[in-house]
Order: structure tokens, then sequence, then C-alpha cells
């Protein structure tokens, strides 16, 4: 089974930067153009994050940023892929 993940860009609670990562998705690309979720801020790289869904509904994020890419805190680096669980805070540079 699934998880539906919901993810919010912003940095304030009236942002309507909001997407739901569909199950049938295999890869999302954030970044800031020429990607499935678009944040207009220079802080975001233009390819700086990818969402994976694997056949299993594991979802993983991998950073290709240069300002980072944090899992609960944690800055992934060198293109480094995290796997993500349930409640886990996801921030794209200054956004979260």
């Amino acid at each position: 089974m699934y998880e539906v993940f919901v993810f919010r860009g912003g940095n304030n609670e009236s942002s309507n930067n909001s997407f739901v990562l569909p199950p049938s998705c295999e890869e999302f690309v954030i970044g800031r153009q020429s990607c499935d979720f678009c944040l207009t801020d220079p802080s975001i790289s233009r390819k700086h994050s990818i969402l994976q869904i694997d056949d299993l509904g594991n979802v993983s994020v991998t950073d290709h940023s240069k300002f980072g890419t944090f899992v609960n805190g944690e800055k992934l680096t060198g293109k480094r892929t995290k796997l993500l669980s349930f409640g886990d805070f996801v921030e794209f540079a200054n956004h979260q």
C-alpha cells in the first residue's frame, strides 16, 4: 500500500505551493524551472531535488542543489539519497 505525501513550499502558512506525490509517480523533480513542482526563489536550483517511489512504495529524496535539501534538519550533500518515513520534515533550501 502506498502512502500519500503532501509537501508545502514557502516560508509561511499562507503559501499555496503544495502538491501531492501520487502513488503512480516514479520520479518527481522539484526545482526552479522545467520541473514537476516549481519554487520561484533564487535559493532553489533549477533541478533542486528528486523524489522517487520504488516498487514497494518507499519514497526517497535526492539532493541536486547548491543550497541543500534537508530531512528533519539534516542536510543531504553530494547527491546523497535519504529514504523518507511518515512524518519526516523536508526543506528545500529556504522552503519548508
